[in-house]
């Protein structure tokens, strides 16, 4: 091993020497290395040029909606349905949605209709229950004092006043049977003459009436 520097170390020969300085010149002489390749560049995030369009972009609402399916039997009032539609497009619902909030409606208003004739049927049984048991006209007598409570609706009644019993079923309210039965007795009382007796009879009107003139 020789004990050697950059100060002690043997020169090179001219020649040697002047063939190193070209091949550093070679190497380190911008104009003769090749042209770099281009690297490729990464797409820049968020750029739209750079990315594809996703395949299921979300829909918003249409010009106009297709006519919206109901169940059997169910009729969408034209004038909520009108309003329904601007609400929708205004939150920019597409149609799929527009159709849920559809059938959640429907569902919610038979639901309602379902609970309200629960309701009525619940009220009438009841009524049927206190008119059996009244103690005024019900009991074994009640058959008789629906015959008396029914002259009134003979004399007095309108067919009008017949449908609205029938269809609103007020002739089973307690208190109608209690006022019908009560015209009905004074009504037969009324109309009773003793023998012998000239004093014609009160009429009806003036017997619920007293005070009329």
């Amino acid at each position: 091993m020789t004990d050697t520097t950059l100060m002690t170390a043997d020169t090179t020969t001219d020649e040697a020497a002047s063939q190193t300085a070209e091949d550093v010149t070679q190497v380190t002489d911008p104009a003769q290395q090749p042209a770099a390749e281009a690297a490729p560049t990464d797409p820049v995030e968020g750029d739209p040029a750079q990315q594809d369009e996703p395949k299921d972009a979300p829909q918003g609402a249409p010009e106009a909606y297709e006519p919206f399916t109901v169940p059997e039997g169910v009729e969408l009032d034209a004038e909520v349905l009108g309003e329904f539609q601007g609400i929708a497009k205004e939150l920019n619902l597409p149609q799929d949605a527009a159709q849920k909030v559809t059938d959640l409606g429907v569902k919610l208003a038979q639901k309602w209709a379902a609970e309200s004739q629960q309701a009525t049927s619940d009220m009438l049984a009841d009524w049927k229950v206190q008119a059996e048991t009244d103690k005024e006209f019900g009991g074994d007598a009640l058959p008789a004092n629906l015959a008396v409570a029914k002259k009134a609706i003979d004399q007095f009644g309108t067919p009008e006043l017949r449908e609205l019993l029938d269809v609103h079923r007020l002739g089973d309210n307690p208190e109608v049977i209690r006022f019908m039965f009560r015209v009905g007795k004074a009504i037969s009382e009324d109309t009773f003459v003793a023998g012998g007796n000239t004093t014609p009879a009160k009429s009806a009107a003036k017997t619920l009436f007293p005070n009329m003139n």
